[in-house]
């Protein structure tokens, strides 16, 4: 009877998601298509399907977690990975998208090859994505590797907290005297970027100051403390602002999306709140963007412009501008390996190591992937910190040709499914649920970058966290044996 229903449910979620695909599109066009944009369209349902039929089922079950970790990188993947092909298709039949999707400027002929090719290989890759996730093998590992100790002295929060944020003040102040000082680099606005080229070490301060307001929440949350809840909020309001003044929207939408989830697994954020809080996040974003045109002088004037003139399409924004770029990355790769470039059979993936020593000390040192694509096929934006992104399967092809999304993205399910698992087995250690919130909230940046993203994530984020974390877990031990620590 279990297995009868549990195919039932596969059957209804399936029929849903291909009748809601195939209504869209006879609801935006009426012309015919060809064949090779009917072949693209088989090719979304075939990926959208693969994303929301374990979506459906767990809401057909009543067991949906929706920061379950292949719910998260799915619909990010629908979004950097579907978006600008259905952006493709809808003007190649004759569409008028409004806001004009920025994927169009870049490829605004009928679809080719190398579109559906594309579309495949992302079909493969989603596909073999769910079958890594669903492995035995990131349970085996959990069950053998350590856990985190509970937090035995907060205290430690609060003071490495304090730490952190003074040395990030220190590390911007210095960038700041770079750009010419304070002033002169906040009258840059969104542009200030080109003032301080070449000082990346630099700029962590503003990923360590994000990683000291999430502790310092932490410690509040522990303590229960009211006071401290009002000095996290300001902080965040201050930490925002900082951003917003110099046109950096990622970090700090990056904060706010972890402490949702934080707060969604804490209970105390679910329902109307929950949609709410993510429907804030994407007003953000766009507000973001439409400031952008500004100097900071009128940036009042810029978010005055933007709130008279809003409309839903400031909730589509965010999704159909920059957030295509990266998939760019992957049809121009395509193009041109292994013919013109590569393949690098896995020495991309290698170049982490090198990354790790910073540029003063090896000048050398190789260019990262992402820098490579901007230096060999857009060199007039050289050193100008270009908003070109790039894109997971584009390094995926370029190391693997077509056999590299499929393995790549395998090798990534089991890693979501091992980070997944490990924080259920640990779910009530609240140091824990943070930093599942923060991986979670990481995965649009691990789609729309090369796998150097590890070394930001763990040097910037996760591992000051987690050796903090670490250090609040270890007490001094009295009595007999005084003086000794444990852990």
């Amino acid at each position: 009877m279990t297995t009868a229903l549990h195919f039932q449910d596969k059957i209804v979620s399936a029929i849903l998601v291909l009748l809601g695909a195939v209504a869209i599109g006879f609801l935006v066009t009426e012309t015919p298509i060809s064949g090779s944009q009917l072949l693209l369209v088989c090719l979304l349902v075939a990926i959208t399907s693969v994303v929301l039929v374990p979506l459906v089922l767990d809401i057909l079950r009543k067991s949906l977690d929706i920061f379950e970790a292949r719910h998260i990188f799915g619909i990010m993947f629908l979004i950097y990975t579907v978006s600008p092909l259905l952006s493709i298709l809808l003007y190649d039949v004759g569409v008028d998208l409004q806001p004009t999707p920025l994927i169009i400027t870049y490829f605004n002929e009928s679809i080719r090859p190398t579109v559906i090719f594309a579309a495949a290989l992302a079909f493969t890759g989603i596909f073999a994505f769910q079958i890594g996730y669903r492995t035995k093998i990131p349970q085996r590992i959990t069950t053998v590797m350590p856990l985190l100790p509970p937090i035995r002295r907060p205290g430690r929060l609060l003071g490495s907290a304090a730490i952190m944020a003074g040395v990030s003040l220190i590390l911007l102040t210095l960038l700041m005297r770079s750009a010419g000082g304070v002033t002169s680099y906040f009258s840059a606005g969104y542009r200030s970027h080109l003032l301080v080229i070449g000082q990346t070490t630099l700029l962590i301060g503003y990923s360590w100051l994000a990683t000291s307001l999430l502790l310092f929440f932490l410690w509040a949350d522990l303590r229960e403390s009211n006071w401290g809840r009002v000095v996290v909020v300001a902080g965040l309001a201050g930490y925002i602002l900082l951003n917003a003044y110099v046109g950096r929207r990622r970090i700090p939408a990056l904060l706010i999306m972890t402490l949702v989830v934080y707060l969604y697994y804490r209970g105390r954020l679910k329902g109307a709140k929950l949609l709410v809080a993510l429907l804030g996040i994407v007003v953000y974003l766009s507000l973001g963007l439409s400031i952008r045109g500004y100097t900071p002088t009128y940036y009042t004037q810029g978010l005055l412009d933007a709130l008279s003139n809003f409309s839903s399409d400031m909730l589509v924004r965010p999704f159909v501008g920059g957030e295509q770029a990266p998939f760019e990355a992957f049809l121009v790769i395509i193009d041109t390996v292994p013919e013109q470039a590569g393949p690098a059979w896995g020495q991309t993936y290698l170049n982490i190591v090198p990354s790790l020593i910073p540029r003063a000390i090896w000048p050398s040192r190789p260019d990262t992937t992402a820098h490579w694509y901007l230096n060999t096929f857009f060199p007039e934006t050289r050193g100008t910190f270009s908003g070109y992104g790039f894109y997971f399967l584009a390094e995926a092809y370029l190391n693997f040709l077509f056999l590299g999304p499929p393995l790549v993205m395998f090798v990534m399910g089991m890693f979501y499914k091992w980070a997944y698992t490990l924080f259920r087995r640990t779910s009530r250690h609240l140091g824990m649920v943070m930093m599942y919130a923060l991986f979670v909230a990481y995965t649009p940046s691990v789609l729309r970058s090369e796998m150097l993203f590890l070394k930001e994530f763990y040097v910037e984020f996760m591992g000051p966290l987690l050796v903090c974390l670490l250090f609040a877990s270890c007490s001094q031990q009295r009595g007999l044996d005084k003086g000794s620590s444990r852990c």
